[in-house]
């Protein structure tokens, strides 16, 4: 015998009366997957109780003698009788098994063990019939339906039209053209006159159907351009800008600029030092360098010890100091031989 199948993981969990019409529409398919070789009821026959009587048991004939003269008939029928037997027990065990695992915990109570047919007619009786809240509320949803306008509508149509037929689960038909007139309003914004030329084109009623609104949106959907993803710009990066570092303050993007401009300021303060050397070397070709006269004020007074150590800081410090009494020409050929 068959076993049930591994979808039942899968199995819907009714809810109440606002899931119920599809619930049991699922549950008709996972029920008619339950079969069992030798026979051809299914899980769903037994649970909906249309199953043909069970096959006659032929009882056994005994002549005027007292011997059986239909032994073999009869012990086949008896056979046959009760192979079908464990073949419907066999269903009717699995449909209950996948009832109980469809309804929640607080539900369990309506299950009748070994009866399905029964299981099943109880929740049809308790949530099967939808009251008026429930369908207006059904109701508000579907004229308040909105197309998307980014993806095609085919599958939102299809909720939409199984929305209607919930709806019309509770014995509220409604017509066709109620229903085209609802699709016609979810029409996505940008598809406004794809309305306005239905409704245009047709001079009758009944030529506003369901079918005919929801080809044209689906046609007008596969003519419509798709819109290519835009690649967004980096937030620091400028309309007419190169990709760039802002951490090295590079715009280029290679991130080398940067460092050869502090390694050109190495280059530079290093040319101030060589230009202090040139200046010491002046001295010695003859140029005299007239030493300053710091008085007792001086900014700079307290640090002559560590600087007197220091001739090249010191001829520096010299060459960024105006002397407080030096004179004219002796600053002159002070700049002179800082140069």
């Amino acid at each position: 015998m068959s076993s049930i199948n591994n979808g039942a993981s899968r199995i819907p969990v009714l809810q109440g009366p606002q899931n119920y019409q599809f619930w049991s529409m699922r549950m008709q398919g996972y029920l008619s997957m339950i079969t069992t070789p030798g026979t051809p009821l299914t899980g769903w026959t037994v649970t909906t109780g249309l199953v043909p009587a069970l096959p006659p048991v032929i009882a056994p004939a005994i002549d005027d003698d007292g011997n059986v003269t239909n032994a073999a008939e009869a012990s086949a029928s008896q056979a046959l009788r009760l192979e079908e037997e464990h073949r419907r027990n066999f269903l009717e065990q699995s449909a209950i098994g996948l009832l109980i695992q469809a309804v929640p915990d607080s539900m369990l109570h309506l299950i009748v063990q070994g009866d399905p047919t029964a299981t099943w007619d109880g929740l049809q009786r308790l949530y099967g019939v939808q009251g008026p809240a429930s369908v207006y509320g059904d109701f508000v949803r579907a004229v308040s339906w909105s197309l998307p306008g980014n993806m095609d509508p085919a599958q939102s149509i299809a909720e939409l039209e199984s929305l209607f037929t919930q709806i019309e689960g509770a014995t509220a038909r409604l017509p066709e053209v109620i229903r085209a007139m609802i699709l016609l309003r979810a029409v996505p914004q940008g598809m406004e006159t794809l309305a306005q030329s239905i409704l245009a084109n047709q001079t009758q009623m009944s030529q506003l159907t369901w079918d005919l609104v929801c080809s044209t949106i689906q046609a007008a959907w596969s003519q419509k351009p798709q819109q290519q993803p835009q690649q967004q710009q980096p937030p620091n990066q400028g309309a007419g800008q190169k990709p760039g570092n802002p951490q090295t303050g590079n715009p280029g993007g290679d991130g080398k600029k940067g460092k050869r401009g502090k390694r050109g300021g190495k280059k530079g303060k290093g040319a101030a030092n060589e230009a202090v050397t040139d200046a010491d070397a002046t001295n010695t070709s003859g140029v005299t360098n007239v030493a300053p006269q710091y008085g007792a004020s001086s900014a700079i007074g307290f640090a002559a010890p560590a600087i007197a150590n220091r001739p090249l800081l010191a001829n520096r410090i010299a060459s960024l100091a105006e002397p407080a009494n030096a004179s004219p020409s002796t600053s002159t050929r002070h700049l002179v031989a800082e140069a």
